[in-house]
């Protein structure tokens, strides 16, 4: 969902955090509030991202400082602040690799996620 999100609102912000059944998504986007339309749309690039067969790998972080700059130089304040705070306990990405081995996306999280998981069986989203 949150790649969805980010590629609708490419100036938005999101956080997850993990409560005691799952997680959740903040979302800040500047200057707009979600409508039902919104969400609509969120929807269909989610079973559009589905069609694209990305491959999810976790990559497990080197250099902290040079990861937070990088997610400083991109607008990604909410992994900043993320990283900086979990930079002791060996923070990974997931990265969404597209056909080609391209990284089109990534998501901070300590998972573990099941690495391939067969989309194509999901009924709703």
């Amino acid at each position: 969902m949150a790649q969805a999100v980010q590629r609708l609102f490419p100036r938005q912000n999101c956080h997850w955090t993990t409560i005691q059944d799952g997680f959740y998504y903040d979302f800040e986007i500047p200057d707009h509030a979600l409508t039902t339309e919104d969400l609509e749309a969120i929807e269909k690039e989610m079973k559009k991202i589905v069609q694209e067969d990305q491959k999810l790998v976790r990559y497990c972080i080197p250099d902290v400082d040079k990861q937070i700059e990088d997610f400083r130089s991109q607008g990604e304040k909410f992994k900043v602040e993320l990283l900086t705070e979990h930079r002791d306990h060996n923070p990974t990405l997931y990265l969404m690799l597209d056909k080609d081995g391209k990284n089109v996306w990534n998501d901070l999280c300590r998972g573990p996620h099941c690495l391939q998981p067969d989309l194509s069986k999901l009924s709703s989203l």
